[in-house]
């Protein structure tokens, strides 16, 4: 059984739960490769127990290893018209893009801009072996993320949800090593996580939160386990099939749960900007344009288009959103460990940056899709 932890008198109380008593759970140092082992394993969910030892509960959702990534994402192209978005269901994709490195396609019927197709030299190095290149992602964008984005995606979810009210649980989708869901411990929330990076996932596990090693398109919880909250920070536009993504956070949701996601905008000021400059520079100037996608950022989404897909799955009172939210260190949008070089300057690439974020910040660009959605009253 997962352990229930004590909960304060009111959501408020529950904000500031003690550090001290959010940490009884956390396993020793070694404890990091035991719980690697045990998460290796498909199908295992490990929690860190107070006795000292890693609780590993094996049941029989999908296998959640990640399948290998051809050259073509979604479709091969032809013409003007590529057959078929992965998240509507659409069978006609118009070109947005399409140059040297790959081509993009926007969906007419919800408004998504998704890759398409990448060329040899956009596929990972490492793309015969998928959990490698999962493995660095996730240790680059840990090491390139701003540090304090997970406390601004708690703030957003408790202004969200009436400071935690009828909240006592929570799954974090992408949850990496847990920096989110440490801050949701300490608010005195049961906690859980999915994550496709191992090393990651053994450190979330063995900080005391219930982790389920694989991806969201094809793994999820018991049937019997819910969620009141189930959040996804940045993880959609990573997926090739976000339409399974989604019917698997939604099957997780408690009655009367809520879904939070937060993901790249189409329509933003920076992917307008992107698709205008490559076209008037007969796709010499790319670099806007590959800041929004590339062999990892798969999808920029519609808060509208987005909204109804959630409404077709049954989710209820669904609101939608553009709002500011920088992922990286300042300097890091013009180049670094997870977005391309612009220029061979590391110095100038970093001057471009600062510059790029600064005027966002003062203009209030609204970079990222906000969507909440409740789940069904009633389940069969």
């Amino acid at each position: 059984m997962i352990r229930e932890r004590l909960m304060p008198a009111s959501p408020a109380d529950r904000i500031g739960h003690s550090r001290e008593q959010a940490d009884r759970t956390h396993a020793p140092p070694d404890a990091v490769d035991t719980v690697r082992r045990s998460l290796a394993e498909p199908n295992n969910t490990v929690r860190w127990q107070p006795n000292g030892s890693p609780r590993v509960q094996k049941h029989d959702a999908p296998d959640g290893r990640v399948v290998v990534r051809s050259g073509v994402v979604h479709t091969k192209s032809s013409g003007d018209v590529v057959d078929g978005c992965a998240l509507c269901g659409n069978v006609n994709l118009r070109i947005a893009v399409r140059n040297r490195h790959f081509t993009i396609g926007h969906c007419v019927r919800c408004g998504s801009g998704m890759v398409v197709e990448l060329s040899d030299a956009e596929v990972p190095l490492d793309g015969m072996d998928p959990a490698h290149h999962h493995e660095s992602y996730s240790q680059r964008y840990e090491d390139e993320r701003l540090r304090d984005k997970a406390a601004v995606c708690w703030d957003l979810l408790v202004n969200k949800t009436n400071r935690l009210a009828n909240v006592q649980s929570i799954l974090d989708i992408g949850c990496g090593k847990g920096a989110f869901l440490n801050i949701a411990r300490r608010a005195g929330l049961r906690t859980a996580g999915v994550e496709v990076s191992l090393d990651a996932a053994a450190e979330a596990a063995a900080a005391g939160h219930e982790i389920l090693h694989g991806s969201i398109m094809n793994s999820r919880f018991p049937p019997d386990t819910r969620f009141d909250v189930v959040a996804m920070w940045d993880v959609l536009e990573h997926l090739e099939r976000p339409i399974d993504a989604l019917k698997n956070a939604v099957a997780m949701l408690a009655p009367r749960g809520r879904l939070f996601i937060v993901s790249p905008a189409m329509g933003s000021v920076f992917d307008r900007l992107g698709i205008l400059v490559h076209r008037l520079s007969g796709g010499c100037l790319n670099q806007l344009v590959r800041m929004c996608w590339s062999q990892d950022h798969l999808y920029r989404f519609h808060p509208i288009g987005l909204s109804h897909v959630l409404m077709s799955l049954g989710c209820q009172n669904v609101r939608s959103s553009r709002v500011q939210l920088l992922s990286l260190r300042p300097d890091r949008y013009a180049g670094g460990a997870i977005l391309p070089n612009w220029t061979r300057s590391t110095r100038l690439n970093q001057w471009l940056s600062k510059s790029g974020v600064g005027l966002a910040r003062v203009c209030r660009v609204r970079n990222k899709v906000l969507v909440c959605a409740g789940g069904m009253m009633e389940r069969a």
